[in-house]
């Protein structure tokens, strides 16, 4: 059985999807953080992540039913996350969909400890493919659980950000890097 749930947080409203008790879809805000929340942007971004839902329903055939209190402890985390606080994820996903080079790149990601990077040539290393850097990019991108498995963490050798899937694009994956910054000194 498929189930989500919305989820209020400082940055924005947030959604997940998990398969019983394994998370299977996270989507981050559909904003930047900043704009004070007013009825007319919650109501956006609450349908802007309904929609995302659907769509994830209708490419895997299943209809998510909605939860409120699903995965309570990943919602406490995920908030203390949005409000700057230090937080290390560690839930049962459902990665089965992807390829198996996409779950080694995102298994490896995963072990990435907040408020550090790594390049995209480090990933590629640890996962035994050391020339693959734009693949280990294109599997980042693939990743269907932002944030829990923090592709954001990844960047090029040369200290730049490199690309991000997310909303907002590499403006998100640098502003999440930057609260990770801060609460992390």
């Amino acid at each position: 059985m498929y189930t989500y749930r919305l989820l209020e947080t400082d940055w924005g409203i947030v959604a997940y999807v998990a398969q019983d008790d394994k998370l299977v879809r996270f989507f981050l805000p559909s904003d930047l953080p900043g704009l004070p929340m007013t009825k007319t942007r919650e109501k956006r971004q609450i349908s802007t992540q309904i929609a995302a839902i659907n769509g994830f329903g209708r490419q895997h055939k299943v209809f998510p039913e909605h939860d409120p209190d699903l995965l309570p402890r990943l919602a406490d985390q995920v908030r203390y996350y949005f409000a700057g606080k230090q937080v290390r994820f560690e839930f049962k996903v459902n990665l089965s969909k992807l390829t198996p080079f996409t779950r080694k790149v995102l298994e490896a990601t995963a072990k990435i400890p907040y408020g550090q990077t790594v390049s995209y040539q480090a990933v590629a290393k640890r996962v035994g493919a050391a020339q693959a850097c734009r693949a280990v990019g294109q599997a980042l991108g693939a990743n269907p659980i932002p944030l829990v498995i923090p592709c954001h963490r990844v960047v090029r050798r040369n200290g730049r950000f490199g690309g991000f899937t997310g909303p907002c694009g590499v403006a998100m994956k640098i502003r999440m890097l930057e609260l990770e910054k801060r609460s992390h000194e």
